[in-house]
């Protein structure tokens, strides 16, 4: 329910007659179950692969190459107590309390990076410079990202 409606750890704990804190604990348990269990849906695919199954639209000149596509995300989360965490999870884009993380998917649509979740102030240069990103580039992989994102001197690095 939170996860697909949204629902808060309060109204959560009052639909259940439980307390927040188990609410919090549950929900932070199945995530964590969730992320090792389908982890291993976020593959990427060798160069031989993409080009194999390279849609038509990316066989065009300027595309070719793109094994990445990428951008960030962000989602609500629930306004934390401590001063500290609530000014450095606070988006000024989305207007809430956020975690964010940058996701890359190939040219079908499957996930072949997601990084771990940053806090919604973080900006998008730092996540993706820290998030491990380019760990998973090879030479000559063209990446694909709105016009937001200026990579092309990290790249060239």
């Amino acid at each position: 329910m939170k996860l697909r409606l949204g629902s808060t750890n309060i109204c959560l704990a009052q639909r259940f007659n439980i307390s927040k804190t188990l609410v919090s604990n549950i929900f932070t348990t199945w995530i964590k179950i969730l992320g090792k269990e389908l982890g291993v849906l976020v593959y990427n695919p060798s160069k031989d692969v993409v080009m194999k199954t390279l849609p038509a639209k990316f066989k065009m000149p300027g595309y070719s190459n793109v094994r990445h596509i990428i951008d960030c995300t962000e989602f609500f989360i629930e306004t934390p107590s401590d001063s500290d965490w609530k000014a450095t999870t606070w988006s000024e884009y989305k207007h809430h309390n956020t975690a964010k993380v940058l996701v890359s998917i190939t040219h079908d649509g499957s996930f072949n990076f997601v990084s771990k979740a940053w806090r919604g102030r973080t900006s998008d240069v730092l996540l993706r410079r820290e998030s491990g990103f380019y760990d998973i580039c090879e030479p000559y992989d063209e990446v694909s990202a709105d016009r937001g994102f200026t990579i092309g001197e990290d790249l060239l690095l």
